[in-house]
């Protein structure tokens, strides 16, 4: 019989070798998850009516890739708290992909994080907040629209 592998995290540093157990995936759940549920909901009571929420995501929440499953599955539920509380509130909440970022996790392979201040910068002021709003926009989006101004 084949023995079957479950890739929840691929291990690209050190750091990142608790992935492969429960704890692993509790981190990146309360990080990914209840954090993003948690700012958002103590936030409120402090958010004007033109206020625009930003969950930072990624394609992986989308798009299966081997060995970070257990990352994937919490960016995924980021996305969901992103569209709940979307749907719930009068307003505009959404996620933006950023792409792979150069981090830890990703072994330095990606964009340089300093990069995506302006991506935000347009979410939170520039963007149409119809489109954004429970949903998510990505790279390709934030270049089309700020590339035509």
């Amino acid at each position: 019989m084949a023995s079957i592998r479950l890739p929840l995290c691929r291990v690209r540093t050190e750091v990142h070798a608790e992935c492969h157990t429960l704890q692993g995936v509790v981190a990146y759940w309360q990080t990914n998850v209840r954090g993003v549920y948690a700012t958002i909901r103590e936030s409120l009571p402090y958010l004007t009516g033109a206020a625009r929420v930003l969950v930072p995501t990624g394609r992986v929440a989308r798009e299966p890739q081997s060995g970070i499953g257990t990352y994937a599955v919490s960016k995924a539920g980021a996305e969901a708290v992103a569209r709940g509380f979307a749907v719930d509130t009068e307003y505009t909440v959404g996620a933006l992909d950023l792409d792979q970022l150069a981090t830890e996790l990703t072994g330095g392979h990606g964009r340089d994080p300093s990069t995506i201040g302006p991506m935000f910068y347009w979410a939170a002021t520039a963007a149409d907040p119809t489109p954004l709003d429970g949903s998510v926009t990505d790279l390709k989006t934030w270049k089309q629209e700020t590339r035509s101004r």
